[in-house]
């Protein structure tokens, strides 16, 4: 067993010192958050009492309401990364606001680091030429709060259901 445990150190590592690298801006593009949505989210304030709550239920509910698919069509639920971002910073600064936190939050554009590696470049270089535009790059929401940024990842936490996050003060 301990044999086994050797050669899957290096990679348990690289998985915990994965982060999220901003390069750059997205413009903020309004979503399809249903009324009934809205109305749950002022329902559902009471409960997040912290930034990590709102993150927390903003997370969920972007997972829930969306399903990857290469191109964003958001009133039919489909999304790659850049509507992940819009839909899950749009949750999150709804519950910001619902629940008086002072935070906002962005959806922004760059990349996913392993280990100091950036995946998405080595992406573009290993898959086919037809879809090396489909991974340039990753778009993610960056939360401002307390003098800290805290970039969180909802497309990541919908297909492996915890929140990867990264911190910058």
């Amino acid at each position: 067993m301990l044999l086994l445990a050797i050669p899957l150190a290096p990679c348990i590592v690289c998985i915990y010192s994965a982060s999220l690298v901003k390069t750059g801006e997205r413009p903020r593009n309004a979503s399809a958050i249903s009324t009934e949505m809205k109305q749950m989210i002022r329902h559902d304030a009471e409960s997040m009492r912290t930034v990590y709550g709102a993150i927390r239920y903003s997370m969920k509910q972007t997972g829930r309401l969306l399903h990857f698919g290469e191109h964003n069509d958001l009133d039919r639920g489909r999304a790659n990364c850049v509507g992940y971002a819009q839909v899950g910073a749009e949750i999150c600064n709804r519950a910001f606001r619902a629940a008086g936190i002072d935070a906002e939050a962005r959806p922004v554009v760059g990349y996913i680091s392993l280990c100091g590696v950036n995946v998405c470049w080595v992406m573009k270089n290993v898959v086919p030429q037809e879809y090396s535009s489909f991974v340039k790059d990753h778009d993610f929401v960056e939360i401002t709060t307390g003098g800290k940024k805290i970039y969180v990842d909802p497309s990541a936490y919908d297909y492996l259901g915890t929140t990867w996050e990264t911190i910058k003060r």
